[in-house]
């Protein structure tokens, strides 16, 4: 794979196993996050949530002290050469933004086949 700044382009055709870990804080009273794996086609950017693989376990109360979180979400993925693979994370509930944490924040891709 090629690496970019908000997605990887797979080079090889196959499935791959692909792991998201994302750790975050927020200042946001009662934030829900979100991780949905998406993919593109052709090279084009991520854009087409896969269907499934989404983690919406990320509740943050925001109340003593309980101001992080953090969301996993393993899945299969059949790529063609050249199809593009992210993360992107969202809300649910209240509004309000999340901080990633660097060095907790991660990817992973396996090829299985």
């Amino acid at each position: 794979y090629t690496a970019g700044n908000s997605y990887v382009t797979i080079n090889t055709a196959g499935t791959y196993e692909v792991t998201f870990n994302v750790a975050y804080t927020t200042v946001t009273a009662r934030w829900n996050g979100i991780l949905k794996i998406y993919k593109g086609t052709g090279g084009a950017a991520p854009s087409s949530w896969i269907g499934y693989g989404a983690g919406k376990m990320g509740y943050v109360r925001n109340s003593t002290g309980h101001n992080e979180a953090s969301l996993i979400v393993t899945c299969l993925v059949t790529c063609s050469a050249n199809d593009t693979i992210g993360g992107h994370v969202a809300r649910e509930a209240a509004n309000g933004t999340c901080t990633l944490v660097a060095n907790e924040t991660f990817m992973t891709i396996k090829r299985m086949s």
